[in-house]
């Protein structure tokens, strides 16, 4: 049961601390008039800007906004050559989702809501790894393997009980 806690609080950790590296990269995606290279007006929606920080090691503050009528706003942060790095949806309700793009041969995914949950998940060789934190509920990490059906994992509940149902888990 000590393991259990002390593995899934140590998975906690990773999963932060690349959450929180993640959504500062997603800040970047959003551009704010005045740090904007191209500032025309009449530029299309999908048409990229540049965004250059005001000095070495300062952050460049942006803010992520939904359009009138619309659930969610898609960010992609590209480098100069035009590769995707990073893909960001932010919801109306304040939930956020953050992907390494195309550039990257193994594309993991955060993503994070407001009541507090917490997904990492990655795609490689064909199987599906993912955490999954939930504060107050049963927190887990499950690997499955899509094109077969197979699902295997393990969580924690939240009274502490190491559990091995996948239902449960997911």
């Amino acid at each position: 049961m000590k393991s259990a806690r002390y593995a899934l609080t140590a998975a906690l950790g990773i999963v932060w601390n690349i959450g929180i590296v993640m959504i500062v990269l997603a800040m970047i995606v959003a551009m704010s008039s005045k740090n904007w290279t191209d500032s025309s007006a009449d530029a299309t929606e999908n048409t990229p800007r540049s965004i250059i920080s005001a000095s070495d090691g300062e952050k460049t503050r942006a803010v992520l906004e939904v359009g009138a009528g619309k659930p969610f706003s898609n960010y992609v942060l590209e480098d100069k050559e035009g590769r995707e790095l990073l893909l960001v949806t932010y919801s109306r309700s304040g939930s956020v989702i953050v992907t390494l793009g195309s550039a990257f041969p193994i594309r993991p995914g955060y993503s994070a809501t407001v009541d507090g949950i917490y997904n990492l998940e990655v795609a490689h060789g064909g199987f599906e790894y993912r955490l999954k934190i939930r504060p107050g509920g049963t927190s887990g990490f499950t690997v499955s393997d899509p094109p077969y059906g197979g699902r295997k994992g393990v969580g924690v509940t939240a009274e502490g009980e190491f559990i091995q149902d996948q239902p449960i888990i997911d």
